[in-house]
């Protein structure tokens, strides 16, 4: 089980945001959402238009800046494909559709995972981000669940 973009999961969940100092903030630097036999992974950018990569990452692992800015694993680290994705957003709706940051990376993401397996994708924000309707299209993913802080949907 690994933690990418996401919180639990068979092999491997993915974290929506790269970084130690980002996953401070969320508590999870002393020894990430992995439990037994499950791991943390973070999301890889590939490149613009692409899906996502997400990959293995343990507490104090090495994260280097890549050509995006980013801090993330490296090449050497292993792939993992998450069963549960926690998904950054700048809005959304009560039909757990989300409004990103305009890339589709995890639309792309999701909708790729999904054809390989089941996948849980758990959007994170605040409540104050909800709106009445996100504006969507045929290839925007629909998350399973939305967390905020005082409501789960």
């Amino acid at each position: 089980m690994c933690f990418c973009g996401a919180w639990f999961c068979r092999r491997a969940a993915s974290l929506p945001f790269s970084g130690v100092r980002q996953r401070d903030r969320y508590g999870a630097s002393d020894g990430g959402f992995a439990g037994d036999g499950a791991c943390d992974a973070l999301p890889v950018v590939m490149g613009k238009g692409e899906a996502l990569q997400f990959r293995r990452y343990d507490t104090g692992d090495p994260l280097p800046t890549s050509a995006f800015g980013l801090e993330e694993p490296p090449a050497t680290a292993e792939a993992v494909d998450p069963d549960v994705v926690l998904t950054p957003l700048l809005a959304f709706d009560r039909q757990r559709y989300r409004l990103g940051y305009g890339g589709g990376y995890y639309d792309r993401s999701l909708t790729g995972l999904r054809q390989r397996q089941e996948v849980t994708a758990i959007g994170v924000g605040f409540a104050c981000q909800e709106v009445p309707e996100v504006p969507r299209g045929a290839h925007d993913a629909q998350l399973d669940k939305v967390v905020t802080e005082i409501q789960v949907l």
